[in-house]
């Protein structure tokens, strides 16, 4: 294997690695502060606090198909967990079919799990919907040539073991877009955690319990 291949490796294994690192560790407020909180933590894509909490409303209220979806979607998200998004979204379908992009984040779940035909199929079934947006449908046509696409490069592939390159890279909070210098002797990543600069904070970043971790930029040498 050429050094260009083993650099392209390297960088999927630590983004893949890095990106499944998931932990919710938000400061519960109370039962009526929980979708107020999801909510925000979803709205500012951070699928990791919001989870659990969607999950505790899912729990409680069974029927809510709203957050089954974000479920989903978070899931979706979270690189260990996507195979649980196809649960979670197909259900979603089940139950109510007309529901709003549904289809559109189905057809994302196969992808990202390497059902490519299936994938085809259902973001085939989106593009026809009147229940999928314009905005996303215009994502489609792209979506369905990448599937396309990793349907002939999947015929070529060749074995990768994924490890989890611990400590002190990986932490049991968020590490993720990963960049290898051109020598292979430096990564820089972001961080999200309980060590962030300024710790949770609202938009305007004033100190809040419930509010979002900002992304810190890290630096990694290797030291021979």
């Amino acid at each position: 294997m050429n050094k260009a291949i083993k650099s392209y490796f390297l960088f999927l294994v630590i983004f893949l690695t890095i990106s499944s690192t998931v932990s919710a560790q938000f400061g519960s407020r109370g039962k009526e502060f929980n979708y107020v909180d999801a909510e925000n933590f979803y709205k500012a894509d951070n699928f990791y606090d919001a989870l659990p909490l969607y999950q505790l409303l899912l729990d409680k209220h069974p029927r809510i198909i709203e957050y089954r979806l974000k479920i989903g979607i978070c899931h979706l998200n979270l690189a260990d967990s996507t195979e649980k998004a196809i649960e979670y979204l197909n259900e979603v379908h089940s139950r109510k079919p007309k529901e709003q992009n549904v289809l559109y984040y189905m057809g994302k779940a196969y992808a990202i799990n390497y059902k490519f035909e299936k994938a085809i199929e259902t973001f085939n079934e989106a593009l026809t919907s009147a229940y999928v947006s314009s905005k996303l449908k215009e994502e489609i046509p792209h979506l369905i040539e990448q599937c396309n696409n990793a349907v002939i490069l999947m015929k070529d592939s060749l074995p990768v073991s994924i490890v989890n390159i611990g400590t002190p890279i990986n932490s049991v909070n968020n590490e993720y877009s990963p960049t290898i210098s051109a020598d292979e002797t430096t990564l820089i990543f972001t961080y999200k955690g309980i060590k962030s600069t300024g710790q949770r904070q609202d938009e305007f970043n004033r100190s809040e319990v419930n509010g979002n971790f900002y992304e810190d930029i890290h630096v990694s040498r290797f030291l021979e």
